[in-house]
């Protein structure tokens, strides 16, 4: 029985690989942050005559892309994982209110993939990893 691959007596040992699921959190983090940046992109040269409101939520739209972005790259680096569960869930509550005023698929799938990262990062396996290496989480 060796040390390393149990831990010390009395102590659990200290995951050396990243779980499946942190990467699996960020890469969903980095895909749909990627596309929120390349439609909000797209959205400034469609709506850059209508100006207003609408600028306004695809600047937001923006924010939230690079903050998902951000979260992703903590979560896979384990330094934080607090970031990547509050981008995730308010995703969750943005896309919930996108549903009530207007229902799509879109919108659905939007809401199926933050609740998977929010339910990856919160599993066991993902905090006691990322708190193994120092970081933050829940």
């Amino acid at each position: 029985m060796s040390f390393e691959q149990y831990g010390a007596p009395g102590y659990p040992a200290q995951p050396s690989t990243r779980p499946g699921v942190v990467t699996a959190a960020a890469v969903l983090a980095f895909v749909v942050g990627g596309l929120n940046v390349i439609f909000g992109l797209v959205g400034f040269g469609v709506v850059a005559s209508v100006g207003g409101a609408y600028a306004f939520l695809i600047i937001l739209n923006l924010a939230f892309a690079a903050l998902l972005i951000w979260g992703g790259v903590q979560a896979i680096n384990g330094r934080n994982g607090t970031i990547l569960v509050i981008a995730a869930g308010i995703s969750i509550l943005l896309q919930l209110i996108s549903m009530i005023t207007y229902f799509s698929t879109g919108s659905l799938i939007g809401l199926v993939i933050p609740i998977l990262i929010l339910v990856f990062m919160l599993q066991q396996p993902s905090r006691n990893w990322i708190r193994s290496r120092g970081g933050k989480t829940f």
